[in-house]
C-alpha cells in the first residue's frame, strides 16, 4: 500500500454562512420607521382635521409634537443600533426592503 492511498481524503469546505441582516430586523429597521409614522397621525393639520383635531390638539401645537416624533424615532434608532452596526455594508437581502 502506499502512502497516498493510506491518506484519508480531504473533508470538503464547509459553505460561508449566509448573513441574513441583524438579529432581530423587525424590532432594529422597522420599529423606529412604524413609530414615525404612527406619531404622524397625532399631527395636527391647519385645516382641524384628522385624528389631531379628535383629540382636541390645536396646530400650535404641531413645532412641539414633531420635535417629539423625531426623538422618539432617534430613541428608537439609537437602540437598534448595535445590530444594525455590525450588519452595514455586508449583502443582504434585508437593506432593500
Amino acid at each position: 500500500m502506499t502512502a497516498e492511498a493510506a491518506a484519508p481524503a480531504p473533508s470538503p469546505a464547509k459553505p460561508a454562512q449566509v448573513d441574513y441582516g441583524p438579529s432581530d430586523p423587525w424590532a432594529a429597521c422597522l420599529t423606529p420607521m412604524g413609530v414615525f409614522l404612527a406619531l404622524g397621525l397625532i399631527e395636527p393639520s391647519r385645516e382641524g382635521k384628522g385624528l389631531a383635531a379628535t383629540l382636541g390638539i390645536p396646530y400650535d401645537f404641531y413645532p412641539v409634537l414633531y420635535a417629539i416624533r423625531v426623538a422618539v424615532t432617534l430613541f428608537l434608532v439609537w437602540r437598534a443600533w448595535p445590530s444594525i452596526r455590525v450588519w452595514l455594508g455586508k449583502a443582504s437581502w434585508w437593506p432593500p426592503l
